[in-house]
């Protein structure tokens, strides 16, 4: 059974879910494969990532960028998120070991709630929340990201279903 949570989780988990962009240049997308393929013994996911809009079903208006950044052993997170006009940006640094990691916004202040992000492979990891778990898994060619979003708690109809994202690789 799902638990019900509160309408500012939803609102904190619809922002980790889809972030504005980031204003990267588009690559040659032979150029990125050829960059991404050469690179396999790193982490694939590491990058800028634009949700594809078209791919993805929702109400209202919003975008979002993911940017994936490698940080000695650890990772920086950061999610640019706009929906409906409303911007949030998020961030955090973990080592992709499952242990918990807080959120903070753009101002620095903690946002509410808290993750477990584990690597699973160089192109896979998977994020758990309080309200659910994503699984994000990059392409073979390296250019596009899909995020697989699983819920365990439920809401007002219609504001969190399960489903997938489609990102592009922008750098």
């Amino acid at each position: 059974m799902r638990k019900q949570v509160s309408n500012r989780a939803v609102w904190v988990a619809i922002a980790v879910f889809l972030l504005p962009h980031s204003g990267a240049g588009h690559q040659d997308k032979k150029q990125a494969s050829n960059s991404i393929a050469s690179q396999e013994t790193l982490d694939r996911f590491i990058g800028v990532w634009k949700l594809r809009v078209d791919k993805t079903q929702s109400a209202g208006t919003f975008s979002q960028v993911i940017t994936i950044e490698d940080q000695g052993k650890d990772y920086r997170f950061t999610y640019d998120l706009a929906v409906n006009g409303k911007e949030n940006h998020l961030s955090y640094v973990t080592d992709m070991k499952g242990e918990t990691v807080k959120s903070v916004q753009k101002d620095g202040q903690p946002a509410p709630g808290k993750s477990r992000i584990t690597r699973i492979d160089s192109s896979s990891f998977k994020v758990e929340s309080e309200i659910g778990r994503d699984i994000y898994k990059v392409s073979a060619d390296g250019l596009t990201m899909k995020v697989k979003k699983t819920y365990s708690v439920t809401t007002r109809p219609n504001v969190l279903k399960d489903g997938e994202l489609l990102f592009d690789r922008e750098k």
